[in-house]
Parts: structure tokens; C-alpha cells; sequence
């Protein structure tokens, strides 16, 4: 019987700090299980919360990348940073992605990333997709927030992805509590779904 370890989880349901919330780094730690994936690149990793989160999910045998326009600093021996701006990447040198993880509040320059990684089959079918900062909040919780159907955007730039993606033939499970106390950001997570043979 597998006991997981999730101490690395301190920053508790806070939707005022930057990182990722812990019930959001949970459900992506449960698809990464789930899942089996062992290769993910982040877009934007901020302190590493969420560099951290991915490490314990993929284990020794796995590998995370961090790409932020600020230095990070790699937190184990399977943890590659890349201090760039995420469409200056050289898709050519990085491995098979399983997961990507977009939280830059970027849209030109992911996008721009994402379709190059696709091209050269970084990005493939079977990759999946997850965006941070989908959801909608109660009222205007955060500087900046702005009023749209069904209550307060935070983040414009990953909801526009999504949408981008499901155009392009992805399918979406948007784990967002739109309205919920306390409020979430929102996790979208995204891949392109092939009919099961039956």
C-alpha cells in the first residue's frame, strides 16, 4: 500500500499568496500519480512552491523544469532551471514533455512556446496541459481583478489559452470553485482526447 508523503504542503488555501494553493498542487499531484507522468516543465516557478510539489509527485526517476525570467535555484539533484524568457526556450534541447504547467501571465509568448514544442514533438498527444489562474473569484478579492460573467478574473491570459486549446481539439476539466470560500484560483488541466477502441 502506497502512503504519500504531501509534508512538503505548507502554504495552506491563502488566495492572496502567488503560489499555487495546496488543493490545487493536490490535484496535480494525483494526476502525476495517476497518470504515471515523470517529465514536467513549468512556465513561470515564482519561490519554487510549485517546482517542489511537482518533485515529490514525479519522484528520484523523474525530472522538472523550471523556466522564469528570474534566477531560481534548482532544489534537488533532478530539478533543471532555465533563467529565459519562455519563447526564447531552445525547444530543440528539452526532453519529451509529459506535463506542462503554464502560469507565466504570458499569452503571445506561450503560446508561441507551445506551438514550437508541438512542432518538434516536444509536446505531444499524450502531454498534458495545465494552467493556473483559470477561475473566478467571489468579488475583488486582488488588485486588479475584473468583473466578468459569473463573477471576478484574476488572470486573463491562461483562460484565453484554454480556449485557444479546446478551438484546437483539446479537452478540458476546469477544477475551478468559482465563488467558493475561501476563494480558488483555478486549475485547468488539458489533452487532447483520441476515441477509445471499443
Amino acid at each position: 500500500m502506497s502512503v504519500y508523503n504531501l509534508a512538503h504542503l505548507t502554504l495552506g488555501n491563502d488566495y492572496g499568496q502567488a503560489a499555487i494553493q495546496d488543493d490545487e498542487a493536490l490535484l496535480l499531484f494525483a494526476a502525476i500519480k495517476c497518470m504515471r507522468l515523470r517529465t514536467v516543465l513549468e512556465v513561470g516557478a515564482l519561490h519554487g512552491y510549485s517546482a517542489q510539489n511537482f518533485l515529490a509527485a514525479v519522484g528520484p526517476s523523474g525530472e522538472v523544469i523550471s523556466v522564469d525570467i528570474n534566477a531560481v535555484t534548482p532544489l534537488d539533484m533532478n530539478h533543471t532551471t532555465i533563467q529565459s524568457a519562455i519563447q526564447d526556450v531552445d525547444t530543440g534541447l528539452l526532453p519529451v514533455l509529459d506535463l506542462v504547467f503554464f502560469d507565466a501571465h504570458v499569452y503571445d509568448e506561450q503560446l508561441a512556446f507551445f506551438e514550437r514544442a508541438r512542432e518538434q514533438g516536444k509536446i505531444t498527444p499524450r502531454t498534458v496541459i495545465a494552467l493556473h489562474d483559470t477561475g473566478l473569484f467571489p468579488g475583488p478579492v486582488v488588485p486588479g481583478c475584473k468583473q466578468v460573467t459569473g463573477g471576478w478574473m484574476h488572470e486573463a491570459v491562461e483562460r484565453r489559452m484554454v480556449n485557444y486549446l479546446v478551438d484546437a481539439g483539446y479537452h478540458a476539466l476546469c477544477a475551478n470553485d468559482d465563488g467558493g470560500s475561501p476563494p480558488r484560483k483555478g486549475i485547468t488541466l488539458m489533452q487532447l482526447f483520441a476515441r477509445f477502441e471499443t
